[in-house]
């Protein structure tokens, strides 16, 4: 046994590293679209602004590798190497995503607009969102994940230091930033991929040998769980780590639009904003896949009221309904259901937003209808309807009905993936009705439960009816914001300061009040990150400013983490509770709604 150790764990690293060539393969074609698609849009709109032989030269340069690479895969497809051929396979797609990286960097250089923080913003949103692309489709493979990752934003950091100015400075930080948590998120991805992969070979070894050995039985469930843990340990920290930045870059995206005046500069803002909330979304939806896969989410059942969860679901969709022109409408419910909450509310929520992004005219509607036993939830749509043929494959991952040309604005299809995915876990059959070119209808049929107290509902009615209102409520008014990372402190107060809002910011509660003192104000509106410096909490933020201050003032909690704990905790302050990264329309949605809650409690 003891010499055949180490000839096992040699076999194992043989086979781990083809498996993850193999998949670096797998995703190439993908790649190639992703990379040529950000090469014409970053050609596109510098094209008036760099010398057009440079824009040209960079392009066809990039193309070209581009080219050898599919032509590369399709090499790999005809020889099916054999794991000892693996490592060379590896070493050319590695030799391949180094050129592209250097590629990019150069483009970096070649593509800067000097002068012009629009311009450079641009720039630097497009290279993040190649280099967080490009981490995703290399990190199984890590000689490839440096090789391509390092290049691409170094030499823009480089440029953006020797210029020395304020907001060049404060760009080299924020892509310094992106730079170390996606190397930091890729180097983690590998080693849970790695020991993932490993385990799953330890484990086909050790089922061979259970035949002989009946012992070895107990010793696999123990590597399961291991692996098990390996995975929710990757998914909470890739889960915060991850979101930090994102959250960040969309809060100086959508300030980036309330300051951009020129037309032709906002049309291109604007796309850029499109793009982070696409970047954001997809995020959240890899991530939601791979915990549901990995078995890292287990329901909690409990019994609720369904008045304030269609309140939730209401305040949520109304800004993207109302940026369509479409009526976002709520079926009025008393009943209670027995069921895992959150659950629930993440398969109602991409129901709607799906429903919201197939509808072009008319509208949504949200009921809860009772049916014996068993309370059924359903999410209508004037929309654009689904053939039957179709009804099976639209729950398949990255179908899409209807979106031939897949165009971002319908998402990557990964949504009704994880209804479906979501509702096997809670045992909920997905059900639809649909008739092309009049709309759909999905539902979904949950346990009946006991009654609640009707606190819960009353807050939530109020939530769904203050949102009606349209009053200005910014004038005048100052929110106090608390994170420990500089980057979203700065991303926030220009965002809501944008937004014609005072704003006081603060590391911990004891910056807040000094900063407070300062003004000889009192805040309106608190917004404190759950997570703070040397283990304390948002809640204990706020407790600690209401306590001082003398008031009970008004409190979003935001947070990195989604774990069901802080929302339980959240909920039972009274506070709102946001998971990062927060859509700039959601969180102003949220602002104004609290503000007009104060305003009319203050009422005599």
């Amino acid at each position: 046994m003891e010499q055949s150790a180490p000839a096992s764990r040699s076999k194992h690293a043989l086979l781990v590293q083809a498996e993850q060539v193999r998949t670096i393969y797998s995703q190439l074609p993908r790649s190639t679209f992703m990379i040529t698609f950000a090469a014409t849009t970053s050609a596109v709109v510098l094209w008036s602004q760099i010398p057009h032989l440079h824009i040209v030269i960079w392009y066809l340069f990039l193309v070209a590798n581009q080219a050898w690479r599919l032509a590369l895969f399709f090499a790999f497809r005809r020889a099916s190497p054999a794991p000892e051929a693996m490592r060379r396979w590896g070493s050319y797609w590695t030799i391949g995503g180094a050129i592209s990286g250097v590629m990019w960097g150069l483009g970096g250089l070649i593509l800067y607009v000097p002068g012009s923080t629009e311009y450079q913003a641009i720039l630097l949103a497009i290279l993040v969102a190649v280099m967080f692309g490009g981490t995703l489709l290399n990190a199984n493979y890590k000689p490839a994940l440096y090789a391509f990752a390092i290049p691409v934003l170094l030499p823009m950091i480089a440029r953006m230091l020797s210029e020395g100015g304020a907001t060049q400075v404060l760009f080299a930080i924020i892509e310094a930033l992106v730079l170390f948590t996606i190397l930091l998120f890729g180097q983690n991805f590998n080693r849970v991929v790695t020991e993932s992969v490993t385990r799953r070979f330890e484990n086909v070894d050790l089922v061979a040998e259970l035949q002989e050995q009946t012992r070895i039985a107990d010793a696999a469930r123990h590597v399961a769980e291991a692996a098990t843990r390996a995975k929710s340990q990757f998914f909470a920290a890739a889960s915060h780590d991850l979101r930090q930045p994102l959250h960040a870059l969309g809060l100086f995206a959508a300030a980036l639009l309330e300051k951009t005046r020129e037309p032709e500069a906002l049309e291109v803002v604007s796309s850029i904003n499109a793009s982070v909330e696409a970047l954001e979304n997809l995020f959240a939806e890899l991530l939601d896949v791979a915990k549901i896969d990995a078995g890292a989410i287990q329901p909690n059942l409990s019994h609720i009221q369904i008045a304030p969860l269609m309140a939730r679901l209401k305040l949520d969709a109304d800004p993207s309904a109302n940026d369509k022109g479409l009526q976002m409408r709520v079926r009025p419910s008393h009943l209670c259901v027995h069921t895992d909450p959150l659950l629930l509310e993440r398969i109602l929520r991409n129901l709607i937003s799906n429903a919201i992004r197939y509808t072009d005219h008319g509208g949504v509607l949200i009921a809860a209808r009772r049916r014996g036993d068993r309370v059924r939830f359903e999410v209508w749509d004037t929309g654009t309807g689904i053939p039957e043929a179709e009804y099976a494959r639209i729950f398949e991952e990255f179908y899409q009905s209807g979106n031939p040309g897949r165009h971002s604005k319908k998402g990557l299809g990964l949504g009704l993936s994880i209804v479906q995915r979501l509702a096997g876990l809670l045992g909920y059959p997905v059900r639809l009705h649909s008739v092309v070119g009049k709309g759909s209808v999905f539902s979904i049929e949950v346990p009946l439960g006991h009654a609640v107290l009707p606190q819960a509902q009353a807050t939530g009615m109020r939530t769904a009816t203050t949102t009606s209102a349209t009053s200005d409520v910014f004038a005048n008014r100052l929110v106090a914001v608390i994170d420990d990372e500089d980057t979203i402190l700065k991303g926030m107060q220009t965002l809501l300061a944008g937004w014609g809002l005072e704003v006081a910011v603060g590391h911990d509660a004891d910056e807040t009040l000094e900063r407070l003192g300062e003004l000889g104000r009192y805040p309106d509106l608190l917004i404190v990150d759950f997570r703070l410096q040397e283990g304390l909490t948002g809640v204990q933020a706020i407790q600690r400013l209401r306590n001082e201050l003398g008031a009970d003032i008004p409190a979003l909690l935001v947070t990195g983490s989604t774990s069901a704990a802080h929302a339980i905790e959240a909920e039972q302050h009274g506070y709102q509770f946001l998971t990062k990264p927060v859509m700039p329309a959601k969180l102003r949605a949220m602002v104004e709604l609290k503000l007009k809650e104060a305003e009319s409690t203050a009422r005599p």
